[in-house]
């Protein structure tokens, strides 16, 4: 329930707005470089671009039994394809840099976000149910990585 809240608190505190915050080139070179390496499914670059330990519920949606805590770098690259799936990166396909959302956390620093929302109707019941991944990124020494990915839904 706390993730969800937070997920949420931060949802309705993000702007989609970078005039302010960040450079439009700034917000172009971070498409082509982190969300292209996730399309294009570059492994080697998606593990570079990665932070560690990786934050979020990335661990639970691909059935990690462990405590968020225990899970490591050698998890995400074991498990890297059911992480950013075809569906995922078709997803990504569908947005530009101008979906991309920030957050200036606790410590001033910008994260970037893109949110993908995905749809499944179940077939017995007709019911529409809607799941959404974000990918939370932080500057690191003028690099963006990839510090959390949450599932909600």
């Amino acid at each position: 329930m706390k993730r969800l809240l937070l997920i949420a608190t931060i949802l309705i505190s993000i702007s989609p707005i970078f005039s302010q915050k960040l450079e439009r080139n700034v917000v172009v070179a971070f498409w082509e470089s982190n969300i292209k390496a996730i399309v294009d499914y570059d492994t080697a670059k998606i593990i570079n671009q990665t932070n560690f330990p990786l934050q979020g519920s990335w661990g639970y949606a691909i059935g990690l039994e462990t405590e968020s805590g225990a899970w490591s770098k050698e998890d995400y690259v074991g498990n890297i394809e059911s992480i950013f799936t075809e569906e995922l990166r078709a997803l990504l396909r569908e947005k530009t840099f101008n979906d991309l959302t920030h957050y200036t956390d606790d410590s001033g620093e910008i994260q970037l976000i893109i949110n993908l929302m995905s749809y499944y109707t179940d077939i017995e019941t007709q019911e529409t149910y809607e799941s959404s991944v974000m990918l939370f990124f932080k500057r690191f020494n003028n690099e963006w990585k990839l510090i959390s990915i949450e599932y909600a839904g």
